[in-house]
């Protein structure tokens, strides 16, 4: 009866300690798993250039789908830091009217300063354009 009475407190220790792992495991997924919802509005300095002045900016870290405005794309790669979050994707489509293009982006964490960088797959034209960016709330819009 003694050795019952053992089996069953180990098997009971087993199941108590593969419960604590599986939930840290599935926790640590879900933090390291993201999607953003952002508002970002194009910094000051470059109000007179004629750009998009602002844009609702979607990422899910999961799949790796970018929607940047009107233009949605999945990151070849997309790292997420303790400070920021980085992706880069080639080969666009539709990011021009006549070619693909390269697009690449970092966004701070803390700051909420966006960095986006375009580049014309024909013309190897190069865009860079900065945003800061906050979430985005319906109440936000203006009209």
């Amino acid at each position: 009866m003694n050795q019952n009475i053992l089996m069953s407190l180990v098997l009971k220790r087993f199941i108590v300690y593969l419960a604590i792992i599986l939930g840290f495991l599935l926790q640590e997924k879900s933090v390291l798993t993201m999607e953003l919802n952002l508002l970002c509005i194009k910094n000051d300095s470059d109000n007179n250039k004629r750009t998009v002045k602002d844009l609702i900016l979607q990422i899910n870290t999961d799949t790796n789908d970018v929607k940047l405005g009107g233009l949605s794309f999945k990151a070849s790669s997309l790292k997420l830091t303790e400070t920021n979050l980085k992706w880069e994707a080639s080969d666009v489509a539709d990011m021009y009217t006549d070619s693909s293009g390269y697009t690449s982006g970092n966004l701070g964490r803390f700051s909420g300063e966006l960095n986006l960088f375009f580049r014309h797959d024909i013309s190897k034209k190069k865009i860079s354009l900065n945003y800061k960016c906050e979430k985005y709330k319906l109440k936000n819009r203006k009209f």
